[in-house]
């Protein structure tokens, strides 16, 4: 059986966050590579090209703004992305606002 590959969107500096640590944690137990995309790092679109095709899907960890414009471009190169762009809701003055 293949193994599984997932992408993880975050933009920790460290990737040292509690959900960062426990998604390798699990990932570790379950025998899943992880490929990290850290919007704190420059990126150019080949390596992400390059990231994103060997990922089975990706998790968007967070939902700044860096972070969704990152979702976008994956979601653009035909990544499956987990908590997509389009469904990031931000908060408002006057309420929510998709």
């Amino acid at each position: 059986m293949k193994k599984i590959t997932i992408g993880f969107i975050t933009n920790s500096r460290l990737l040292q966050d509690d959900e960062a640590k426990m998604f390798k944690r699990v990932a570790d137990k379950m025998d899943i590579d992880l490929i990290f995309f850290n919007s704190a790092d420059k990126m150019d679109i080949k390596e992400i090209e390059d990231k994103v095709k060997q990922c089975d899907l990706v998790y968007n960890d967070d939902g700044e703004h860096i972070t969704n414009e990152l979702a976008k471009t994956i979601e653009a190169l035909g990544g499956k992305v987990v908590e997509p762009s389009k469904t990031c809701i931000t908060q408002k003055t006057n309420g929510f606002s998709m």
